[in-house]
């Protein structure tokens, strides 16, 4: 009989053959919402181009107008090439919309483009249905035959090689977690995102909101859609492996109880750290009760016990901070490992401060892209600088998420390329002595109108009057700086310069300080 240690190692193996291949599909996914995206932005272009006025924006009035002659030829056109690509890769009631469509002969502009959209939100879930079912039938196969194997390798007993059933297969294809089975969730996602793309489309042209606001908005809610489809593979990989380890114990006739056996680092979720190390019977094992996964993104698996197991042997554990691993002995169960090689090791305050890094790691992560991407020079120079500002330095990043706010009203502002370099180069002008500008205190700087009569001040003006104390606080509790007919609005909480703003003589509820 092997050890538990070996059984540790076997069952952790093969679980994470399952989950490297979830990851590639992930990633493979990725690439697929990536390309939806493009087409997604190259249609909203083309729309823009058409459709908006001299000031670059499409109001409802036009969005809903209809499509004249030529337009709707286009527009049928359009659908023939649609209906082409979905007979092997949508469901059915894509395809009967599509026909529906071609033969109306009053469409909207709205409605056009909508169908443009909605017909890639359908080529995607039609590819994740296939995806993800390959994915999770491959898992379940081949976790299955790879444990019966370690089985009858580990324990010297001959096991029975069954063959997977495959009606087996297909009850627990329908299993529904949380109250709907997988296939359920990616249709009800492509159902919500086209009606959320709908919905944000619709505020977009009553608003009047640019191109790259309009734009950027979709891409979010499509980037929602591919956290939700890889929380999904994630999670339903997890639950295929597991059931298709005790499908294997079952099978086996040598397996009657399962440990649980929970990953011993800082990201560990807190009822995985309780389980782990527990032992109960393969008949009453339940799912999240008892049986992982207990929660989304579960890494715990499980081990089979055998109660005349006399040499526990070792288990890997990772140090949160180095991110080397190591050897402690195979029955440390998480508590004592986390307080003895954390707690201990590096005090409760910094353990805490670590664990939540680790948590966060995959989300933190994506929130760093976005930032470096944004505010390019100002963000901090590598990932660890910039959890290690986001979890100790509560000021400091404030400051930094306020700036991230500004920069991406520039950003999605109807401005023109060259006017967002000077609004951000004013941000910064101002920043490096320590104020910092909002958009609406940004623009009356840059964006200064000549006049007959209007006072003209300079970045310089202002740099200067920030060095003198405040002479007028308004009724709000804003602090008010105010001489030669310029007056600096600053908050009175973050310090910000709120606005900027030319008169005559101070208002009558300013109050002298």
């Amino acid at each position: 009989m092997k050890t538990a240690e070996y059984w540790g190692k076997r069952s952790t193996q093969i679980a994470k053959r399952q989950f490297d291949k979830a990851d590639e599909y992930s990633a493979a996914l990725r690439k697929e919402y990536n390309r939806a995206i493009l087409s997604i932005q190259k249609d909203m272009e083309v729309f823009y181009q058409r459709f908006a006025d001299n000031n670059g924006i499409v109001d409802m009035a036009e969005a809903r107008r209809l499509l004249n002659s030529k337009e709707l030829k286009e527009f049928h056109w359009t659908l023939e090439e649609f209906t082409e690509r979905a007979k092997n890769n949508a469901d059915g009631k894509w395809t009967q919309q599509l026909d529906n469509a071609y033969f109306r002969t009053r469409v909207s502009r709205l409605e056009a483009l909508q169908m443009q959209i909605n017909h890639q939100v359908e080529m995607l879930a039609g590819s994740k249905q296939q995806g993800v079912r390959t994915l999770l039938d491959d898992a379940y196969t081949d976790t299955y035959y790879r444990t019966l194997f370690e089985l009858q390798k580990g324990t010297g007993i001959g096991v029975s090689f069954a063959k997977v059933d495959e009606r087996g297969l297909e009850t627990i294809l329908g299993t529904k977690l949380d109250g709907r089975n997988w296939s359920q969730r990616v249709w009800d996602d492509r159902t919500r995102l086209k009606q959320e793309i709908y919905t944000k489309l619709s505020q977009s042209f009553i608003r009047g909101d640019s191109l790259d606001k309009t734009t950027q908005d979709l891409v979010k809610r499509m980037d929602v859609s591919y956290s939700n489809a890889y929380r999904l593979i994630q999670t339903e990989t997890a639950f295929f492996v597991e059931q298709a380890t005790f499908k294997s114990y079952e099978e086996s006739g040598v397996v009657s109880k399962f440990e649980i056996l929970a990953t011993l680092d800082s990201r560990t979720s807190d009822i995985c750290q309780a389980m782990d190390g527990k032992v109960f019977k393969v008949s009453e094992q339940e799912v999240g009760i008892n049986a992982p996964p207990f929660h989304v993104h579960c890494r715990t698996t499980t081990v089979p016990y055998f109660d005349d197991e006399e040499d526990v042997g070792e288990r890997i554990a990772r140090d949160p901070k180095t991110k080397k691993t190591y050897n402690v002995p195979g029955d440390m169960a998480y508590p004592e490992w986390y307080d003895k090689h954390v707690v201990e090791k590096y005090g409760k305050e910094q353990a805490e401060l670590m664990k939540k890094q680790e948590v966060n790691l995959r989300s933190d992560q994506k929130q760093y892209t976005r930032y470096k991407e944004l505010l390019g020079k100002d963000a901090p120079k590598t990932f660890d600088d910039f959890q290690e500002l986001k979890y100790t330095e509560t000021e400091k990043w404030a400051a930094m998420n306020r700036q991230f706010d500004t920069f991406e009203k520039i950003k999605n502002g109807p401005y023109s390329d060259e006017y967002k370099v000077k609004l951000k180069g004013t941000y910064r002008y101002f920043r490096q002595d320590g104020h910092e500008l909002r958009i609406h205190a940004l623009n009356r700087t840059v964006g200064q109108k000549q006049s007959k009569g209007k006072v003209q001040f300079t970045r310089e003006d202002i740099m200067g009057m920030m060095k003198k104390p405040p002479n007028f606080i308004q009724e709000d509790g804003h602090l008010v700086r105010f001489e030669n007919g310029i007056a600096i609005i600053q908050a009175n909480d973050t310090n910000e310069i709120l606005s900027i703003v030319t008169r005559s003589k101070a208002k009558a509820n300013w109050k002298e300080v």
